[in-house]
């Protein structure tokens, strides 16, 4: 988010650079446990119209905003060339309906609340220096394997598992001088695979921030119901996840669901799920492994792979809770 709206650098895959991940003067910059708003919706443009997202931080007074548009410098990719042309990204659907659901995907998604998780480990320490082109004028020297407390064991390629946890970073390191210091020692499991495919990392294990009365220790995100144009609450909600998708060390077969399970095979035995809660007087959603409110059977709330659900665990649509 900007607060003049504008790129810190090309957005495109085919001309970004470096600006284009480094925040500048405009960049909008929040602290944590801010309060804030975000709308989305299908802006009017000169020459039609493209999805803008607006952010407004009640606690410090400020808002940004970015547009997806040609002009900004967004491009659309051929998956056949990779090249690129500039495209004004738009919602693909104007209802929510259970049948406009993202068809290239796996599972139903359709307008969602989504975390990505399974892409970051802390270590001890790190080894096996490699380095990584960033530009034309930087290289940064980045390491392939974690040795610490989370690491269960040596990573390995077979079984579809990952070969390494590339890339890794120690401890303040400002990556040739473009980004500020690293404050823990860690990878990021991306480099070389998809992520953490043995499920040895800090997400897959109950170490989830869950104060209820945050001071000393961290609290979770919370996030207010979502509302439509008018303030009207969504009447219907499903929770689910893709994690089938990666459990290659089960054989999950995306078609029967035989061998996917949840918690993912892994030393953690964890897996993060939504709680719904009454917090200052608000009803919130919460993730990770908050001990209040109504947790929804924890994983059981995703249901299970099969038939129908698009390779992903999948619950029933049920009616939009309150607390």
């Amino acid at each position: 988010m900007q607060t003049n709206g504008v790129p810190t650098g090309p957005p495109s895959p085919q001309l970004s650079n470096n600006a284009t991940f480094r925040p500048n003067r405009q960049t909008l910059k929040m602290n944590p446990g801010d309060k804030i708003t975000v709308q989305m919706f299908n802006a009017k443009i000169a020459g039609g119209h493209a999805l803008e997202v607006k952010e407004t931080d009640w606690s410090t007074g400020q808002s940004g905003f970015m547009i997806a548009s040609g002009k900004n410098g967004f491009m659309n990719t051929n998956p056949f060339t990779c090249a690129g042309h500039r495209f004004n990204f738009q919602p693909e659907y104007n209802t929510a309906r259970a049948a406009n659901i993202i068809p290239w995907g796996i599972g139903p998604y359709m307008i969602n609340d989504e975390y990505e998780i399974g892409h970051f480990e802390p270590c001890t320490k790190v080894t096996g220096a490699a380095t990584l082109s960033l530009g034309k004028h930087h290289t940064d020297t980045y390491y392939k394997h974690c040795a610490g407390p989370y690491e269960a064991g040596k990573d390995t390629a077979k079984a579809g598992l990952e070969p390494n946890d590339a890339p890794c970073y120690r401890f303040g390191d400002r990556h040739t001088g473009l980004a500020a210091p690293n404050q823990v020692t860690g990878c990021a499991v991306y480099l070389d695979a998809i992520g953490d495919l043995d499920y040895d990392g800090t997400p897959y294990r109950a170490d989830w921030p869950n104060s209820v009365t945050p001071d000393r220790y961290p609290s979770s995100f919370l996030q207010q119901q979502p509302t439509t144009v008018g303030g009207n609450h969504y009447p219907a909600v499903q929770f689910m996840t893709d994690a089938s998708a990666t459990e290659f060390n089960t054989n999950c077969n995306l078609n029967t669901g035989s061998g996917c399970v949840l918690p993912p095979k892994g030393p953690g035995h964890f897996y993060p799920y939504f709680t719904q809660a009454t917090v200052g007087g608000s009803c919130v959603w919460e993730f990770g492994n908050m001990p209040n409110g109504n947790s929804f059977g924890e994983d059981a709330q995703y249901g299970s792979v099969g038939p129908g659900t698009l390779g992903a665990f999948v619950g029933p649509v049920m009616r939009n809770p309150n607390c």
